[in-house]
């Protein structure tokens, strides 16, 4: 997709049609908001779809970093699970769980 609140509302749509679990990717800051009306989307009608964005480097969070804005308050008011990933041990374990919550609760 070229823009992100498209990949969003595709993977609504997806999840939507099928009962499966749609997937949308974007990068951190300006992408991540960019989902919010196809993740919302997603969320009206209780589609399961999960939503990986990107993250700026820990040592780089706070103010003045660039693209860099508090992701977990923004997605925290409408997800079901929203997790931070910190290191590499931890995707599995945490991608999992989203996964699960996405199917068990009908969301993302």
């Amino acid at each position: 997709m070229r823009h992100e609140e498209a990949a969003a509302l595709m993977a609504s749509a997806y999840a939507k049609l099928t009962g499966k679990v749609g997937v949308c990717l974007t990068i951190a800051g300006p992408g991540a908001t960019n989902l919010i009306t196809g993740l919302y989307d997603a969320k009206m009608d209780r589609a399961p779809v999960l939503a990986l964005t990107g993250q700026v480097k820990l040592q780089y969070i706070g103010p003045g970093s660039f693209q860099e804005i508090d992701q977990d308050v923004l997605f925290n008011s409408f997800c079901v699970f929203n997790k931070t990933i910190n290191s590499k041990e931890q995707t599995i374990e945490l991608v999992t769980l989203a996964l699960k919550h996405a199917l068990v609760e009908r969301g993302f």
